[in-house]
């Protein structure tokens, strides 16, 4: 969880600054892996499908996608 706020601190990092496409993809597994650990099973397999989705893209924003 401390990793997920890190990424998107909102006092580092402001809501309308783009978010990279790296920080994106960690974050994505930061928030699988916090539901594993939850119990959500369901949620965290369609985080992985969008993990596996942005798989092969490299460099950008996720705004550009």
């Amino acid at each position: 969880m401390q990793n997920i706020k890190a990424l998107r601190d909102p006092l580092s990092h402001p809501a309308e600054a783009d978010l990279s496409f790296e920080d994106a993809f960690v974050l994505l597994d930061y928030a699988r892996r916090v539901l594993i650990q939850l119990g959500y099973k369901e949620p965290a397999d369609r985080i992985r499908e969008l993990t596996s989705q942005l798989a092969g893209r490299t460099g950008g924003s996720m705004r550009e996608r």
